[in-house]
């Protein structure tokens, strides 16, 4: 089916829809969840290889793990997981700009793909403790409160108002 999502060019074929209306959304969404992740730490490695081959500061790598998470998005067979990650990583925002190391970024993504079935409170302590979260929000190396000093309290904010639902009452 992976040739001809390529020759198509969509993630959905009509065989997929096919599939869809004839078992039915739950057996589908049964089946979906029973598929195997298909692994991309093999193109990401790739990828930081040429961030080091090219230069520390090059975008080759970063590409080229941008380019495998759309490339399983739009190819793989675990369309359901493809699209899961993709939204969770729509919602723990971190930016390929700021941090521009390619194993990161991948090992960070991976953290969705790992994730999209499991439960919330594990995704929330993976990204917690994220190296790519803690240098994008600024955690790394974050101070204790004593006097004179503020604690960067700049994840626990996002942690509350954009990744969860907030303070509980």
């Amino acid at each position: 089916a992976i040739c001809d999502r390529e020759a198509e060019g969509l993630a959905a074929t009509a065989a997929d829809i096919d599939r869809v209306m004839a078992i039915g959304y739950s057996a589908w969404i049964d089946e979906q969840f029973a598929k195997p992740q298909v692994s991309k730490r093999s193109i990401w490695e790739t990828a930081d290889a040429a961030v080091k081959l090219a230069n520390a500061n090059s975008s080759v790598g970063q590409d080229g793990t941008i380019n495998a998470f759309w490339q399983g998005a739009i190819t793989g067979d675990d369309q359901l997981r493809q699209r899961v990650a993709f939204a969770l990583s729509q919602i723990f925002v971190t930016s390929g700009l700021d941090i521009n190391l390619a194993y990161g970024m991948a090992t960070y993504q991976q953290i969705f793909l790992d994730g999209a079935f499991g439960s919330f409170e594990d995704l929330l302590v993976k990204v917690t403790k994220s190296s790519v979260m803690g240098d994008y929000l600024s955690m790394v190396n974050n101070d204790k409160p004593v006097a004179g000093v503020n604690p960067n309290e700049n994840y626990a904010r996002e942690l509350l108002q954009l990744f969860s639902i907030g303070v509980m009452a």
